[in-house]
């Protein structure tokens, strides 16, 4: 049992929102008042809480491989993510970035 936040990543982006939102996510982390395990890339980004205060990663892509045309469940393009932080302190960092990621 824990805490989650759940999203949907659709398979291109458009390459100028991306940018905006991977810079975004850079200065989030930058000026986190969480420490942070993260990983940031031009084609993915994972954001983690430190050791003993972690849980799932959470983790967006670029690119995805698309389901097979019988596995899709929310329509073309899309795939359904999860990411539970037990509300651990580096949530508050997750929200921010799932709202980064709706406003791009």
């Amino acid at each position: 049992m824990g805490y989650s936040h759940y999203w949907r990543n659709y398979a291109q982006h458009d390459p100028v929102k991306w940018k905006a939102f991977v810079e975004d996510i850079r200065k989030l982390v930058k000026e986190s008042p969480v420490p942070l395990v993260t990983s940031i890339h031009e084609d993915e980004i994972m954001i983690n809480g430190i050791q003993g205060q972690d849980c799932e990663d959470f983790f967006i892509q670029k690119h995805f491989q698309e389901l097979d045309p019988d596995e899709k469940k929310f329509g073309n393009h899309v795939n359904f993510n999860c990411c539970k932080t037990r509300y651990y302190p580096y949530d508050l960092i997750v929200v921010a970035a799932l709202h980064l990621y709706k406003y791009h």
